[in-house]
């Protein structure tokens, strides 16, 4: 087991199997954007938007390798308890041009598929194209399937509400079936309803049945901001202690994702 680095790279280097381990499947995210301020204010810092400079980023890398990827089951946050993953490499980008949009924080792991498999699918799920069933990737599929532990139908719902949870000193970053007649087409009056509004509802219903595309949050400690006062905290140090795969509509940034990939 080795460890590899750079100033804006790091990976931990796990013995290579013979086989594919059942337990360990690959993703890949952008964790979060850097030198740009978050879409959103996290939870915990007085409502105040956060920017991490590279060279904070940079100094802060190596404590975000071995850190443990979490989530809750409406995939709307985080939960330092319910640890479902590791990650084993991390890397900042090389800023744009204008700067305008950033460096992305990407990272690596690997997601404990065997036992969680309701999470495999569904990052699968919000992966696929639209309309299209989820592929699984190699041993994913025997892992969803094995022992009918998950289906479509068993993937936990997403409704809540809450913004990921962080804080200053620990931050961290109903379906109606698309088989159902239109309501306004039942009983005689079918053929005096015009199409175009069924055809509105439908897509209405497509568009809430489709899953909802998720990301990653991050988790800190120790944060130390240049100026509490500011507007926008820019952070002058702190320490990572984990990540969160949550709906991307929850996380502090709106432009991270994740998604399983191949050894």
């Amino acid at each position: 087991m080795n460890l590899s680095f750079d100033a804006a790279a790091l990976s931990l280097d796990l013995p290579r199997l013979r086989r594919k381990h059942p337990n360990r499947l690959p993703f890949r995210g952008v964790l979060t954007l850097i030198d740009v301020p978050s879409d959103r204010a996290p939870s915990g810092s007085n409502n105040r938007r956060v920017l991490i400079p590279r060279a904070v980023a940079e100094s802060a890398l190596p404590s975000l390798i071995g850190m443990a990827l979490d989530y809750t089951p409406a995939l709307d946050g985080h939960d330092s308890r319910r640890k479902i993953g590791v990650i084993t490499a991390a890397r900042i980008s090389t800023a744009p041009a204008d700067h305008a949009h950033g460096s992305q924080l990407t990272v690596r792991g690997y997601i404990y598929a065997r036992d969680f498999p309701e999470v495999v699918l569904e990052v699968l799920r919000a992966t696929a194209a639209p309309g299209a069933s989820p592929a699984p990737l190699g041993h994913a599929a025997s892992l969803i399937d094995e022992g009918n532990r998950v289906t479509a139908s068993a993937a936990p719902a997403v409704a809540s509400q809450q913004v990921s949870p962080h804080s200053a000193s620990a931050m961290s970053a109903s379906g109606i079936s698309l088989g159902a007649p239109c309501p306004h087409a039942i009983g005689p009056i079918r053929a005096h309803i015009p199409i175009e509004p069924c055809s509105r509802f439908r897509q209405v219903v497509a568009a809430r049945a489709r899953p909802p595309a998720l990301g990653m949050s991050y988790e800190i400690a120790e944060a130390q901001v240049v100026n509490e006062a500011s507007p926008i905290w820019v952070l002058r140090d702190f320490v990572f202690t984990g990540a969160a795969v949550l709906r991307r509509d929850r996380a502090a940034y709106l432009n991270t994702s994740i998604e399983l990939v191949s050894e």
